[in-house]
């Protein structure tokens, strides 16, 4: 039976069925729902009945079987929205499938779909800050970023789960820093050799959980979530010293720099070589400062011969060496200004509208 039914259909396709066999055939809607993934015809799917034109999950699965025929695929989706206006799920659903396929494409008529899952999120995200704000402080801290809500509100459809779970995501980790991804797992991590013995996806997953443990535990089942950000994370480990160098020479210039001009606006007269290589000698990262900088280890700090606010300012950038080069990389919060070097403030908060506002 199932071969006479693929062979029925194979001959359907290829038009060779007698009149009154095929018009039989086409009052079935479980064959043309085979036919129509088979053939990927749109002109076999025209003559599928009015019923199965219009069932949600059939059009959905036409999203795959169309995804290269962008303008019918629009037509499509767009005839069956305005014949379903009540079925919201449905519409939702098709607006996010044609979301990421535009976003593979950036075909043209899939533009407007794309452009209507965006508005769907955010403004669900305003019935999330809603729902956050009538929270009590432990309620709302348990709450994390608010996918909780989303779970609850869309706890049938995967798809829109996953869409929100993937925009989140976005936010979160192009948010959290106010430079790049790179930036962020330096930032995030002690060393190279931390990053590889605990996995690329443990990193990943425990930010995330920073945020929202209900949006990491979905995640947990869903790691085609994090594949991009692996792929990020592999070739960052592959530039790691690369990177590195490049931040530290970069930032002890600035160190450097903040020596060179408090000693010029104080009118003091001290060796500033000998200044800086005597700080670096007392940091307790000297091993990992003289990588990046020749260090003279004769030089030496005579504080005899200095007053006593340059004595407090020698340990303040002391302490501040200390501190950044605890890590792989020291960081300035604005590489363009020296004097944001000695602020460490350099956490964003997310902001899923992408608004960096500083903690």
């Amino acid at each position: 039976m199932k071969y006479n039914y693929d062979k029925n259909a194979f001959l359907y396709i290829n038009n060779k069925l007698d009149y009154s066999l095929k018009n039989f055939l086409e009052r079935d809607d479980d064959f043309m729902r085979a036919v129509v993934k088979m053939s990927k015809s749109p002109e076999i799917f025209e003559k599928c009945s009015s019923k199965l034109k219009n069932d949600g999950d059939f059009i959905e699965e036409l999203v795959e079987v169309f995804k290269d025929n962008p303008k019918f695929l629009s037509e499509m989706v767009s005839s069956y929205i305005a014949n379903n206006k009540g079925e919201l799920q449905t519409i939702r659903e098709l607006n996010i499938l044609l979301s990421n396929l535009y976003d593979e494409t950036f075909a043209k008529e899939l533009e407007k779909f794309s452009a209507d899952a965006y508005d769907f999120y955010l403004s669900s995200l305003d019935d999330i800050e809603l729902e956050l704000s009538n929270l009590d402080a432990n309620a709302r801290l348990d709450a994390g970023e608010g996918f909780i809500f989303v779970d609850a509100s869309f706890h049938s459809s995967d798809i829109v789960k996953h869409f929100f779970a993937e925009r989140m995501i976005e936010d979160i980790f192009e948010s959290r820093t106010i430079y790049n991804f790179e930036q962020l797992v330096h930032c995030s991590v002690s060393s190279l050799a931390f990053l590889k013995q605990n996995g690329e996806r443990a990193f990943l997953m425990n930010f995330i959980g920073t945020y929202d443990v209900t949006l990491m535990d979905y995640v947990m089942n869903k790691q085609d979530l994090l594949d991009k950000y692996v792929v990020m994370m592999k070739e960052i480990e592959e530039n790691w010293d690369s990177y590195c160098k490049e931040v530290n020479t970069h930032n002890i210039d600035c160190v450097y720099t903040e020596m060179e001009e408090y000693i010029k606006d104080n009118g003091l007269s001290y060796n500033l070589v000998d200044l800086f290589d005597g700080i670096v000698k007392l940091s307790d990262n000297r091993d990992k400062i003289s990588k990046y900088v020749d260090i003279d280890e004769k030089a030496k700090i005579d504080y005899k011969k200095i007053d006593i606010p340059t004595i407090k300012f020698v340990r303040h950038m002391k302490e501040f060496l200390d501190e950044v080069f605890e890590y792989d990389v020291a960081f300035c919060n604005n590489q363009d200004s020296k004097n944001d070097i000695m602020d460490n403030d350099n956490i964003i908060k997310v902001d899923f509208r992408k608004k960096k506002v500083k903690k």
